[in-house]
């Protein structure tokens, strides 16, 4: 799939290297500027650290994103991969981008501690973002398989529900060619939308 006008696929490799947890702006705008510098697209920031130590600095949360953001824009950086540990945190991530005009995009990435935090991938689903979706420290093949279908499963979920509702105006989309033709084409359309979902990381 293509996201921000960064491909991703097997045929590809798109290196996120950045920041583990986001310290001050002189750092970032450093790391940056070596991923210009050597032609890269993508990178990693922590602003919502998760650490087994809660003395551990964890990020500066949504008071570093406006910053993080504006310097990815200048530096032509297009995808920053960026955990969340909660809910709350996607919108934050969202209303910043918005406010900002979009300079960069952000891939939602759930991180080994949460990918059994099954709400957490139910509500990365529902806002269509671009996931990043790594192995748990101990899933097995099929429970990590498993994580993705809950976002998947909301992404899938949410085009019926439209194709649904545009049954319903127009008819059974076998009606007419015309009606048919419409149908197919937001099938397709959600369809395609759901599998710009994951990109799995091991």
């Amino acid at each position: 799939f293509t996201y921000n006008g960064v491909e991703f696929s097997q045929n590809n490799l798109n290196i996120f290297a950045g920041l583990c947890a986001v310290d001050v702006p002189e750092h970032v705008e450093m790391m940056l500027q070596a991923l210009e510098d050597n032609g890269e697209v993508c990178t990693r920031m922590g602003a919502y650290k998760p650490r087994t130590n809660p003395y551990s600095f964890q990020g500066h949360g949504k008071g570093c994103l406006p910053w993080v953001f504006e310097k990815a824009g200048k530096h032509g950086i297009k995808v920053i991969a960026m955990e969340i540990t909660h809910e709350s945190h996607i919108e934050e991530i969202d209303t910043c981008l918005e406010k900002l005009g979009r300079p960069t995009g952000v891939m939602l990435q759930v991180g080994t501690r949460n990918t059994q935090n099954f709400e957490l991938l139910k509500a990365v689903g529902k806002s269509h973002a671009a996931v990043l979706l790594k192995r748990g420290m101990s899933s097995s093949i099929d429970e990590w398989l498993a994580a993705a279908e809950y976002v998947l499963e909301e992404v899938c979920h949410e085009a019926r529900r439209k194709l649904s509702r545009h049954e319903g105006r127009s008819g059974s989309p076998s009606a007419s060619p015309s009606a048919a033709a419409k149908w197919m084409q937001e099938a397709g359309a959600a369809a395609h939308a759901a599998l710009k979902v994951c990109a799995i990381s091991v």
